[in-house]
């Protein structure tokens, strides 16, 4: 169940279509969260949270990498049936922008 969660909350994400958004942005949030948690003494509560930031970032990356190209086909055949023409963002509706 948390993976599915974790998974759905990437995907909203992607839905949100969040300009200017940068895959390290992971890696920050991340490291915000270890980071609160090290000023423990605990190494064992130290990894424990790690493993559990860390796991659920990565389905929430997933789910975030799977929507974004599913939002991606989605445009690509939606361009494709309206035989839509070149645009200046996009000279060739061919070649999917990224």
């Amino acid at each position: 169940m948390v993976v599915e969660n974790a998974e759905q909350l990437g995907r909203r994400h992607a839905a949100l279509n969040i300009e200017n958004f940068r895959p390290e942005y992971w890696s920050i949030f991340t490291e915000c969260i270890v980071e609160n948690v090290a000023e423990t003494n605990d190494k064992e509560i130290q990894i424990a949270w790690r493993q559990l930031v860390l796991t659920l970032i990565f389905y929430m990356k997933m789910g975030y990498e799977r929507e974004s190209l599913r939002m991606t086909r989605n445009a690509q055949n939606l361009m494709a049936s309206r035989n839509l023409t070149p645009s200046p963002l996009n000279p060739n509706p061919d070649i999917p922008v990224l």
